[in-house]
């Protein structure tokens, strides 16, 4: 058995290139869904705030959070503002914010992906916003998530991406990772795709939320 990767505190696990450029290309393939230039988005978990350069680009003010120095390097142009926070969780997230966010996953003991998943549907919820979040495939089957509701939409990548720090540390970290995608709204329905890398979507079976 390969073993895992040794992560460091409060070590980054920077989404690859191709992985949010293939969420952005479906966003626009639905039609129905809203301009991303046209919302405020926060990255509660930003890092170098990759998640939110296309969002940017195309006319949106983008905040972002996260506990490590040096993050705010990449927030100097006009309409990006950056937040160094001791704890995202614990810190208020604007209401007027749709969220986009790779959260960390912690450890069984924290289980901050669940945290995370809870604090972002909750704020969706309540402000009438969109979230999305890249999380392992998996992230909702186990028992102790069983409270946390089905995404409206679910987006699976058809090939296992290799986060930067990751390979740099132990040669890679493959495993099935899908975009959880809650809309302001419920539909009621999760609907489930197999996403390329160039952002071609496949919908497969869609399920009750």
């Amino acid at each position: 058995m390969k073993p895992k990767a040794p992560r460091a505190e409060h070590c980054a696990y920077l989404t690859p290139e191709n992985v949010y450029t293939a969420l952005w290309s479906w966003w626009d393939s639905q039609g129905h869904l809203p301009d991303p230039g046209t919302m405020d988005w926060l990255d509660p978990a930003c890092g170098d705030g990759r998640l939110l350069d296309t969002p940017y680009c195309r006319g949106a003010r983008v905040f972002g959070f996260d506990i490590r120095q040096g993050c705010e390097e990449n927030f100097n142009d006009l309409g990006k503002h950056f937040t160094l926070v001791d704890d995202s969780l614990q810190t208020k997230w604007p209401e007027n914010t749709e969220i986009v966010m790779n959260p960390p996953f912690g450890s069984r003991s924290n289980d901050l992906a669940g945290k995370f998943m809870r604090k972002m549907i909750l704020h969706c919820t309540v402000n009438r916003r969109w979230g999305v979040a890249l999380q392992l495939s998996s992230v909702l089957q186990a028992k102790r998530r069983g409270d946390i509701r089905l995404p409206d939409y679910k987006l699976d990548l058809t090939w296992r991406p290799q986060f930067e720090s990751a390979k740099a540390m132990s040669g890679g970290y493959f495993k099935d990772f899908s975009w959880f995608v809650y809309a302001p709204i419920p539909t009621g329905t999760c609907k489930t795709y197999r996403l390329r890398r160039d952002g071609h979507a496949t919908e497969q079976n869609a399920g009750n939320t």
